[in-house]
């Protein structure tokens, strides 16, 4: 007997039976239990139809608090049948979510009944079938299959950031399947990440740090998983920034030029037509008088100060991640000195200044300069150097392998104590304020330590700069 042949593949399929047994009449005082005759409108029951019904996971007929049967909303059907009618449940449980106003009648009648919202996670059945004067009908009359809840497990935020300065933050995961459990897996370091372990028993997920000394950002990713379905994860990075690291500047933003060599200068963009990310980073050419070129600009990965024969000077953006504090603090980039194609260099007289609060040291030169953005005719302390870091041109000037960019032949370390959100560092390749239009080469030409001659030009002081970085000085 096939219970299930006509299946109508919507939800909340309203279906009516018809047919029925043909043995005796419903007022038939056989002994013997006997099949009755019965109909439900639409439902062909005699070939073995009945209500079948695929339900949704919210039910239906159920009132929004849950705590009643609304009649406008339940299922309704007529039974036809000269009999004393009820309906009985054939599924254990069946009558805990498919509640009826009337489970019984006599004759023709009406029935409702609604369907409670499936909180489960698996699709559930229930059959029920019709007696009819005491005799229970094989064939099932009633047949529903309601969709089950969907599991979910989802986070607030992916990425949590945890206070440089060290303390604590709530991760907060959101699911209806249970208990979650949980896995630390660090990225940077190890250890440094600590969990409540007993609000975490407790459902609420609080993370905490020390400050982070390091130079760098730290990372720990946290996994959670599901218990009940082990399958289902969902993973927040946990960032934390460096406490001391003030600022960071890699100049990726510019990509101007197809090369990082110092003399490819094609595509080279002036300071004050950068747009887009590359303005964002907040640097700026310095203006000497009434100029509206600072000649600062932008390569593959790093800016170049100067041009031909004339100065260049840049300001660093202001150490606004100092906050309220005053600290000592240190400054470090990478420097590279110009030199042509043919091996000629540029003199590379490198001023170093701050303009703010603070005080830099190896600063003991006054350097007068007349930049717009500093008010003017402005005297400066400077720590002055001169830059011996250049490209391997000619080549052999510096041992084989010799790589300008490289930190260990490139970097240069200041310090600032007394440092601020308003301090900033002022970057300037030679200073002069009138252009030299006359080529003038030492004489005579220098030798290098390994013994290569080349020349070099006073006319030109060009520099090229990378990795700017400014670090707290933890006491």
């Amino acid at each position: 007997m096939n219970q299930y042949k006509s299946r109508f593949k919507i939800i909340a399929v309203t279906c009516a039976l018809l047919g029925g047994g043909f043995i005796s009449s419903c007022g038939d005082d056989d002994k013997e239990p006997v099949e009755r005759t019965y109909g439900v409108d639409g439902i062909d029951v005699e070939n073995g139809d009945c209500i079948e019904l695929f339900v949704a996971q919210p039910g239906q007929g159920i009132s929004n608090q849950k705590d009643g049967i609304l009649m406008s909303k339940c299922y309704n059907y007529t039974i036809r049948t000269g009999c004393h009618w009820m309906i009985v449940p054939k599924t254990e449980g069946a009558e805990e979510w498919v509640k009826f106003l009337s489970t019984e009648g006599d004759r023709d009648s009406q029935f409702w009944f609604a369907v409670k919202p499936n909180d489960g996670f698996f699709t559930r059945t229930a059959d029920f079938s019709i007696v009819l004067d005491g005799v229970e009908q094989s064939k099932t009359f009633i047949h529903i299959e309601q969709a089950p809840t969907l599991p979910t497990l989802s986070l607030e935020s992916n990425i949590v950031n945890l206070p440089s300065e060290g303390g604590s933050i709530e991760v907060k995961p959101t699911t209806n399947t249970g208990v979650l459990d949980y896995t630390i897996e660090y990225v940077d370091g190890d250890g440094w990440l600590k969990i409540d372990e007993e609000q975490a028993a407790n459902g609420k997920y609080i993370f905490s740090a020390e400050k982070n000394n390091g130079e760098d950002e730290r990372e720990a990713k946290v996994t959670f998983a599901s218990r009940l379905f082990p399958e289902m994860k969902v993973t927040a990075s946990l960032i934390q920034v460096s406490y001391t690291l003030v600022s960071f500047e890699d100049f990726s933003a510019l990509n101007f030029t197809a090369s990082t060599n110092i003399w490819e200068s094609t595509g080279e963009r002036p300071i004050e037509q950068w747009t887009g990310n590359a303005a964002a980073i907040g640097w700026a050419g310095l203006l000497q008088g009434t100029r509206t070129a600072s000649n600062v600009n932008g390569r593959k990965g790093f800016v170049v100060t100067g041009a031909s024969g004339r100065s260049g000077a840049i300001m660093s953006p202001a150490f606004a991640n100092l906050g309220e504090e005053t600290s000592d603090v240190t400054v470090t980039f990478d420097c590279v000195g110009y030199v042509s194609n043919t091996g000629v260099r540029d003199y590379s007289d490198l001023y170093v200044a701050i303009t703010g609060p603070g005080q830099l040291e190896g600063a003991t030169e006054d350097l007068t300069v007349n930049f717009k953005q500093l008010g003017g005719s402005t005297v400066l302390k400077v720590n002055h150097i001169e830059v011996k870091n250049f490209p391997n041109l000619p080549v052999g000037v510096f041992p084989a392998g010799y790589d300008e960019w490289n930190s260990a032949n490139a970097r240069l370390t200041y310090r600032i104590n007394g440092a601020t959100a308003e301090t900033r560092v002022i970057l300037m390749g030679g200073y002069w304020e009138n252009a030299r239009n006359t080529n003038k080469y030492d004489n005579p030409d220098p030798v290098s330590e390994t013994g290569v001659t080349y020349r070099r030009n006073n006319r030109n002081n060009r520099l090229g700069f990378d990795n700017f970085k400014v670090v707290r000085i933890v006491k």
